[in-house]
């Protein structure tokens, strides 16, 4: 069921770089992915009469579209993202690859987010001084979620009279990956309030950009003429062009499997 893993790649790819460079994707890319993909394995079973791959792609492509559709209804991820993960298996229909590929998914949108977001501090002015003085707002809160982490495992240590676990170096890296983890949470609260939320005029308007409190669709031409007519300013909100994750985690999958026993 991997013949068309490198057309879905291929494909796949270019929403992504579409996605980073223009925030939008074409909806030529999914559909042509979908086509492809129900096509190719109706085929399949008229030739070989084999139909378990084309059911399967009916079911797995169209389940993960219609979830993909129902997250992005509210409002947590753009349309493009739940049209390109449900293309992906629509070409690529195997229930065990579908369970690795989620596995490897969220893996690589964690490290891929983290990237995302420190590049981008690098390149707007002033993000860093906003996050320094968040810091030192928030720095109880942030070291109160080691030190709670630190505090139940000696208790539960103390009970079973076992130290052996708070004085590894296991522990140690885990505490400290905790203490990251928490730094980096104030750095993304930093970057929601002031990258990815501004106050623009307008006139500045284009077509692709997302006002705040609604849900990821870009606005067109009409849309900004409606808007003009009404007021001066709004609120736009930017956020992780997240497309690029779908081919990347299709790649990690092929070549790698499942991720997760090498964890």
């Amino acid at each position: 069921m991997f013949e068309l893993w490198i057309p879905a790649l291929i494909a796949a790819t270019a929403a992504g770089l579409w996605d980073l460079k223009t925030t939008e994707v074409p909806d030529e890319i999914p559909a042509l992915m979908i086509a492809a993909g129900l096509f190719y394995w109706a085929m399949n079973a008229m030739v070989f009469g084999i139909t378990g791959p084309f059911v399967n792609s009916v079911i797995l492509g169209t389940v993960i579209l219609a979830l993909g559709i129902f997250l992005y209804k509210r409002g947590q991820w753009g349309a493009a993202d739940a049209w390109i993960l449900g293309s992906i298996f629509y070409m690529v229909p195997d229930f065990w690859f579908f369970s690795g590929y989620i596995i490897n998914f969220f893996l690589v949108a964690v490290a891929y987010m983290i990237i995302y977001s420190v590049v981008l501090g690098f390149r707007r002015k002033g993000t860093w001084k906003f996050f320094v003085a968040d810091v030192r707002k928030t720095w109880k809160y942030i070291a109160a979620i080691p030190a709670g982490f630190f505090v139940v495992m000696a208790v539960v240590s103390a009970v079973f009279s076992d130290f052996t676990v708070i004085i590894s170096p296991v522990f140690a890296a885990v505490l400290a990956l905790i203490s990251a983890m928490a730094v980096f949470w104030r750095y993304g609260v930093v970057v929601e309030r002031h990258v990815f939320r501004k106050k623009v005029s307008t006139s500045h308007l284009r077509p692709g950009d997302v006002l705040d409190k609604g849900i990821w669709v870009g606005l067109t031409k009409e849309d900004i003429k409606k808007i003009r007519a009404k007021k001066r300013y709004v609120i736009v909100k930017d956020g992780i062009r997240f497309v690029p994750v779908f081919p990347i985690t299709l790649a990690v999958t092929v070549v790698f499997g499942s991720l997760l026993p090498l964890i």
